[in-house]
């Protein structure tokens, strides 16, 4: 094959839907852990691992398929996405509590229901950890800032049938019993666009103070992306900054869409299109994913907020998000510029081992 055919091939191959390509990741990934688990677990059955083998991929297959399209197509599609995530969430506990037996040679040590009893409970945790809520402050001085002001700043919300009507009046609650003078939203508000997640975000209209989201990318798949999040938009009183800045006490507030709905532009293009001032403003940068402060070093801007990476959301294999993303999560400064990435308040999958839901709580203070 000449260069010519590999670069048509290449470009054949980066033009396939980024759901298909996340669905075959995810398949290979749930059909390891299956086929793993199942070798260790098959002599209770006496099945042959051939068989084992088979029955893993079509399992795998299936539930793949059932986890990325459940969403909002109906409440019992829902529970059965919803139990398909958890068994992934099992399924992710019981390779690593086995793994961990076989190499530290316990398995002769520890009864079996005493490793389903471990395997279990560490999943329920993780289940009931993506639901808990941390307060983080952070305090900003600068001789721009002409007022004090208390910004909140959340992200990822994911709201679906887990993180539903209940989750998002707690949240609501903890923003009114902080009295922000702002919030911002750092996008993926809902864990796929879908109109049945759409009521639930009236809770936010008890909220009678400014508050400003950016787009992510869970709020762009699987669904009718246009009509749903306007009417998130709409439901929930929040004003979308779509590549475009606006000044709200004093402060410049840049918000970019996430990088999946750019198209060809650049981030250049983008940051280009906002029409940022340039005259002495405090200016945040609101935007899903984080981004290194020096790709836009260009721009006058002061604090970076962010979110998407989840912290890892497993403690353990979170270096895995230092690799990826320009930030993983917390504070960073360059020079007198500085990012802050939360780790969110939902994830994709319901499921969090050394990390929680985080609302972030920012005192900006004028300059003596």
């Amino acid at each position: 094959m000449n260069s010519v055919a590999l670069d048509k091939l290449r470009k054949k191959i980066w033009k396939l839907p980024m759901a298909l390509i996340e669905m075959t990741i995810a398949f290979f990934i749930v059909r390891g852990m299956l086929f793993y688990v199942g070798t260790r677990i098959a002599f209770v059955f006496s099945l042959p691992i051939g068989v084992w083998a088979t029955a893993s991929m079509i399992i795998a297959g299936v539930g793949v398929l059932i986890s990325f399209e459940y969403a909002g197509k109906g409440k019992w599609r829902d529970y059965i996405g919803i139990i398909s995530m958890w068994i992934f969430a099992l399924l992710t506990t019981a390779t690593v509590v086995l793994a961990a037996e076989h190499l530290f040679k316990l398995s002769l040590l520890i009864p079996s229901i005493l490793t389903v009893l471990l395997i279990s409970a560490i999943t329920l945790r993780g289940f009931l950890r993506s639901r808990t809520i941390i307060h983080t402050h952070y305090t900003i001085i600068s001789d721009k800032i002409k007022k004090n002001l208390k910004i909140i700043f959340i992200s990822d919300i994911h709201s679906d049938l887990v993180y539903g009507k209940r989750h998002l009046k707690k949240i609501v609650d903890q923003i009114i019993a902080e009295q922000p003078d702002m919030v911002l939203v750092g996008g993926d508000i809902v864990n796929t666009p879908q109109a049945t997640y759409v009521a639930a975000f009236n809770e936010f209209q008890r909220i009678k103070v400014p508050m400003y989201a950016v787009i992510g990318n869970h709020d762009v798949y699987f669904g009718p992306f246009t009509e749903v999040i306007s009417a998130v938009f709409r439901t929930a009183k929040m004003l979308p900054l779509r590549n475009k800045s606006i000044i709200q006490d004093g402060i410049q507030i840049v918000g970019i869409d996430d990088c999946k709905l750019r198209g060809k532009k650049t981030l250049i293009d983008t940051m280009n299109a906002c029409n940022i001032q340039r005259q002495g403003l405090f200016t945040i940068f609101l935007t899903h994913r984080p981004i290194h402060l020096s790709k836009v070093r260009n721009y006058p801007i002061d604090l970076e907020l962010a979110g998407h990476t989840h912290n890892g959301q497993i403690r353990g294999v979170h270096f895995i998000s230092h690799m990826v993303f320009d930030y993983n999560y917390g504070k960073y400064t360059r020079k007198d510029r500085t990012a802050i990435v939360s780790q969110g308040l939902g994830a994709g999958i319901p499921f969090r081992i050394g990390t929680e839901g985080e609302i972030v709580i920012l005192h900006l203070e004028k300059k003596k």
